[in-house]
Parts: C-alpha cells; structure tokens; sequence
C-alpha cells in the first residue's frame, strides 16, 4: 500500500467527524412555505444602514427631470458597466445628454447583457422590480422605467423607501457637512486631511477653513480640535477615515519634539511632502 493512501485511511476517521460536525439533520422536514416563512420574518426586521452616500433628496427631486434608467447604475454597477465595454469614451455617451433616451439604450444593452448577472448588475434589476414593479429591464420596459423614476421624485421619497419599503430605521451618512433629515438620517464627517499634509499651503488651507491662526504644532492640532468640535455641534456620531485608500494604517509613535521640529520644516518649506 503506497504512503498516500495509508494516509488517505489514517485522515478518514478525522474527515468524517468533521463532516457530521458540520452537517445537522433533522427529523423531518418543514411544513411548506419555509422559505416564504424565512423572507418574511427577516423583511420584518428593522435595521440601522451604517453606511451611505446619499444625496440629499432635495438635489435628487431638482434633477427629476433629466433622470432615466441609468441613473439606477450610477454607482457601483457603473463599475461592471465599464469593464463590459472596456470603454470610458462610450460610457460617457450612455450616461450624458447628447443623444436620445432611444440611442443610448442601444448603446447600452450589449454591454447590460454582459455584466446583468453580476452582483452590482443584479441590484438595479432588483431595485427596478421591487421599487417600481418593472420585472426587467429590457428593450420594452426601459422607457416606463425612465418615466417612474420621475414620477417618484418627489418630496417624502426617502422616507418611502427607507422607511416604509427597506424598514430603516436608520442611515449612517457619509457625506460631510451637508445637513440631512434627522428623522432619518445622521452622520460621520471625515478628517483625514490633517493627516495626508504636503504643504505649507496645505495647512493654510486648513487655518482659514478653522478660523485657527496656524504658526506651529500646537496651533494645528489646536484647529484639529476646533474642527472636531463644530463637527459635534453639527451632530455628527462618528469620525470616519478613508485613508487606507492611499496610504498604510500602520502609525508610528513620534517623539513631540521630532513632531515639532518636522512640522516646523514643513511649514517653512524646507521639507516637502511630509507624508506620502
């Protein structure tokens, strides 16, 4: 007997606890409609959405009527879109205004066959069905879906679908200082800026957007500071940072001198970016 399979008999006993460990059975099967039973239990439960990009509703409604089917695939889904053309230049046709709702759904439907199946292509289909009872989005159907997507834009549209159909109790925005409807949505604001320094200019920048006279160290993280605060006083719940997208999270300890002494460099121009 050769040595893999003397150890293919060693394992067997092992492999098959833990496939029983893994496996549950049970007596008999549910009544059914179990799966009916599932969905409507879990679309039963209100839930807090801790992360949006939302525009506020009333940019939304001020465009309601330049907005058509693709303003369902202006996120994500753009992504996949884009792959399936492997053209910007064309995507900037689809999605423009220069040409007819008709000719640029010609455009679009080879490269919608191509990537419907994905998971970013599968949410505008479901949203299509589930928000304006459009089954699909094909050549006889684009037009009607263009034309709900006006109609609902109007004033209590977020809260019909966040509230009424998605059952959210609430949405956590990511979208600076903007003000949004407390009832339901609050709010993370970022500051990642003061730590992706590169110039004298840079911090300048930041001392008139604080109202903070910035000479030093000290004077800046006074302004951190002074930036925190306004954005408590304007309700925010949370610090979001967004820095993983260009640099390491891997932050070093630094002596207050050396902090003082680089900060000083920066400010005085002899040292220039700061961090990368």
């Amino acid at each position: 007997m050769s040595f893999h399979l003397k150890l293919f008999f060693l394992c067997l006993p092992v492999l098959l606890n833990m496939s029983q460990a893994q496996i549950r059975t049970v007596p008999r099967l549910p009544e059914n409609g179990f799966a009916e039973r599932i969905r409507s239990a879990v679309d039963s439960v209100w839930i807090v959405d801790t992360h949006e990009h939302l525009e506020v509703e009333e940019a939304r409604i001020s465009r309601a009527a330049d907005l058509d089917f693709t303003h369902l695939f202006r996120h994500y889904a753009l992504e996949d879109l884009t792959s399936a053309s492997n053209s910007y230049d064309i995507i900037g046709v689809i999605f423009g205004s220069d040409f007819s709702e008709q000719e640029r759904w010609q455009l679009f439907e080879p490269y919608f066959s191509a990537m419907r199946s994905t998971g970013y292509g599968r949410v505008p289909l479901i949203v299509a069905n589930d928000l304006y009872g459009i089954s699909d989005i094909t050549t006889t159907t684009y037009e009607e879906l263009s034309q709900q997507i006006r109609q609902v834009s109007k004033p209590g549209l977020y809260r019909d679908i966040l509230k009424k159909k998605a059952r959210i109790e609430l949405s956590i925005q990511d979208g600076g200082h903007q003000q949004f409807d407390p009832q339901l949505f609050h709010h993370v604001e970022r500051f990642d800026d003061f730590i992706m320094l590169s110039s004298a200019s840079a911090v300048e920048l930041i001392a008139q957007r604080t109202g903070v006279s910035i000479q030093n160290l000290d004077d800046y993280l006074d302004a951190l500071r002074h930036a925190v605060i306004s954005g408590v006083e304007r309700k925010m719940v949370g610090i979001k940072s967004a820095l993983a997208y260009n640099r390491t999270l891997a932050y070093g300890n630094c002596e207050p001198e050396q902090a003082q002494q680089l900060f000083a460099e920066l400010l005085s121009g002899k040292i220039s970016p700061l961090m990368h």
